[in-house]
């Protein structure tokens, strides 16, 4: 029976697929972010895309640091130089997280004065 149905079903007729637009809806998406087309961006807000990703990549490599840390203490075997190094690395990128932050909050609060 399997083999009949696979046997026959290059024959049966299929109707298209009435498929949401790809364009339409990334068109939508672009309004919803700010990126409409047809409208043109502001030079404060150019800048400000820049800067937020700027502090979303310091963000990520300040998440590796953290994982580095932690693998490095937990491969350190009780040697106690090596435990109080990755202690040191833990709280260095805590601190860098912190003031990723309080940068992204200033950049948030002065592009928002300007936009």
């Amino acid at each position: 029976m399997i083999i009949c149905l696979i046997a026959v079903s290059p024959f049966v007729p299929v109707k298209e697929a009435k498929a949401y637009s790809f364009r339409i809806s990334l068109d939508s998406l672009a309004e919803k972010v700010g990126l409409s087309s047809g409208q043109e961006t502001s030079f404060p807000s150019v800048i400000g895309g820049i800067i937020y990703g700027a502090l979303a990549l310091l963000g990520v490599v300040s998440l590796l640091i953290i994982i580095i840390a932690g693998y490095k203490w937990m491969m350190a075997g009780g040697n106690e130089e090596t435990v109080s190094s990755a202690r040191a690395m833990i709280k260095n990128a805590v601190i860098g997280v912190i003031i990723t932050l309080a940068a992204y909050a200033i950049t948030y609060f002065v592009i928002s004065k300007l936009i």
